[in-house]
């Protein structure tokens, strides 16, 4: 389209603009006194969020009561491991850390790993030490 459907004059062409993310008219009327515009379609994105809310305040509430339980969790156990004390803010900003994440990414329940397969986190893992004992290498 190279002519204003209204009065026939000559149009800017912004489609390169559009394209790149920039939020105006594909095309418009050089004639200020026309004003004709076309405005791109309006994204899938913008129309899948017409359909409502992602969360209900429910879902909030036991996303972030599961954020503070494991914040307090491993917060705890990295306490005593590393005989360091922690402070209410230092497990608000844990809970807050993890609630981000999973209101922003969602999260997916793991498959319950059985204590056998679960190493301690204060010693190598297994792979790392079988293979310093089984190093031939000259260096």
């Amino acid at each position: 389209m190279t002519e204003c459907p209204t009065c026939g004059g000559a149009l800017y062409d912004n489609s390169a603009k559009v394209a790149g993310g920039w939020k105006g008219p594909l095309l418009k009327c050089n004639d200020a006194a026309c004003g004709w515009v076309k405005w791109p379609p309006k994204s899938a994105a913008k129309a899948a969020g017409a359909r409502g809310a992602k969360w209900t305040w429910g879902t909030l509430a036991r996303t972030y009561e599961r954020a503070l339980l494991l914040a307090e969790k491993y917060v705890v156990a990295s306490s005593k491991r590393t005989k360091l004390a922690f402070t209410t803010a230092d497990l608000l900003a844990a809970a807050a850390t993890l609630f981000i994440a999973a209101s922003r990414d969602g999260v997916q329940e793991a498959v319950a790993a059985s204590k056998a397969t679960e190493a301690p986190l204060d010693q190598p893992p297994p792979a790392l030490v079988a293979a310093a004992e089984d190093d031939d290498l000259p260096f």
